[in-house]
């Protein structure tokens, strides 16, 4: 009779570096990645410095300098370092263990892997360098530590050579071969990156935060809405949202960032390149762009009465603030670059932007045939920044939002359409013959379409 095996008292759950290393990776491109790393620079700022949630260049002075190419990757920044006791107990953990000293911060971390995970992706020789206010120290992980499963302990030393200024300094070398073609001086990679560190730090950089990368520094751009002087007065006007929503603050403004195009712009946009990029809603989470310019029915576009997005809507913009001390609660996807649909937080915040984006879509339907008039109303708006629209709406009257409590809402008092007995002629015929038409009417073959129907109407109409 076989001998009936003991059976062991417990089994192994402990995690594989194999996972860490290499399949945690795989959820992740490598310019989130990168950005990541930036985040970190950012709640170092809000960790060691707490500037004002209200400041109007919180960030002023602080910067992260980025080095690519296909042999190493570093960045560093000032942004005050990694202070000894979160050194000891949580950043170089895979995860973030809860009470974790500052992590009821407004920050854009939450689970603790980026900085980890970011490595990870780059390559297998990393040296990560402190100069903060109780310490200066380095963590080196070395090539034999990622294939050695019963060493997950990383060396902290005494810093063999500070920092120069209290931050951060972050080298990985022998990086993984897709990461050195990347970096490569012939891919598109690098010009790719900065555009979109332009977009998804673009609150950041307006409020001070200074990026470069390769010696080259980022621009951000400068969000503008159209709006009358005075929001007590009928005329165009941004729609303003602010409240609490599950103990997140929830800024929204949705409207016109530039005018609305009438018909036969239409048709040029259609034949032209000009791009649409900032039409749409961007969705910001405590500073950071989250999502940019969505068209799309995440955003709303194309549900519960409002139009799926095309280029009469080419005006309208929105934006989201979510504000929270405990990122758990904002309504974030694990890389930091897509909103939780599923999130109550968005979709409470979704219903005020579809509120909004009827409003915008209607006056833009209204006016697309009546050109003078709509063009007297956008000639009598400014463009106002974000900063600008703080004293603007010092001018709102605004009502109380019944479906969110503690919360308000402005409503802006667009025009109506005035009747019209101007009726659309519409038809279709071959490029060749419009052309054709053209270059008979006014000597050019490529006069816009809607023009030489409109001259060949006139022409029959005086006769």
């Amino acid at each position: 009779m076989a001998k009936i095996p003991t059976l062991p008292s417990v089994v192994p759950a402990r995690p594989t570096k194999r996972f860490f290393v290499s399949m945690l990776t795989r959820d992740i491109a490598l310019e989130d990645a990168l950005l990541d790393l930036l985040d970190n620079c950012i709640d170092g700022i809000i960790r060691n410095h707490r500037p004002a949630a209200t400041a109007e260049s919180p960030y002023q002075g602080r910067w992260a300098h980025l080095t690519l190419n296909s042999d190493t990757f570093v960045i560093e920044d000032n942004c005050g370092g990694i202070p000894l006791k979160i050194a000891e107990t949580s950043a170089f953990m895979m995860g973030r263990p809860t009470g974790m000293v500052g992590e009821k911060l407004p920050t854009v971390g939450v689970y603790g892997i980026g900085m980890k995970r970011a490595i990870f992706k780059l390559g297998r020789n990393c040296v990560v360098s402190s100069n903060a206010s109780d310490s200066k120290f380095e963590v080196r992980i070395p090539p034999n530590w990622f294939a050695d499963e019963n060493n997950w302990d990383l060396p902290l030393v005494a810093a063999a050579k500070p920092l120069a200024q209290a931050g951060t300094r972050i080298e990985v070398s022998e990086l993984n071969p897709e990461v050195k073609e990347k970096f490569s001086a012939d891919d598109a990679f690098l010009e790719n990156f900065r555009k979109v560190v332009a977009q998804h730090y673009n609150i950041i950089l307006n409020k001070g935060f200074v990026v470069t990368v390769n010696g080259k520094e980022i621009k951000p751009t400068v969000v503008r809405f159209l709006s009358v002087a005075d929001l007590r007065k009928d005329g165009i006007a941004p729609y303003l949202f602010r409240g609490q929503i599950k103990e997140v603050d929830v800024d929204i403004v949705a409207g016109f960032y530039r005018p609305s195009p009438g018909e036969n712009e239409l048709e040029e946009e259609t034949d032209s390149p000009r791009s649409t990029d900032e039409a749409g809603w961007t969705l910001i989470c405590n500073d950071r762009v989250v999502l940019a310019q969505d068209k799309t029915i995440l955003t709303g576009w194309g549900e519960a009465g409002v139009p799926r997005y095309h280029n009469q809507f080419i005006g309208i913009a929105g934006i989201v603030h979510f504000r929270c001390r405990d990122t758990a609660k904002l309504p974030l996807t694990t890389t930091k670059r897509g909103i939780d649909a599923a999130s109550p937080v968005f979709l409470l915040a979704k219903n005020k932007m579809r509120d909004g984006l009827k409003r915008f879509t209607a006056m833009t339907n209204r006016f697309k045939k009546q050109p003078q008039e709509r063009e007297q109303l956008f000639k009598a708006t400014k463009a106002y920044s974000l900063d600008d629209l703080s004293a603007l709406r010092r001018t709102a009257i605004f009502g109380a939002d019944r479906a969110i409590p503690n919360s308000k809402v402005f409503v802006p008092s667009l025009p109506a359409a005035k009747a019209s007995t101007e009726k659309t002629i519409r038809f279709t015929r071959s490029e060749k013959e419009i052309k054709k038409v053209a270059r008979k009417l006014f000597d050019d073959p490529d006069v816009l379409p809607g023009t030489v129907g409109e001259a060949c109407f006139d022409r029959i109409l005086d006769q």
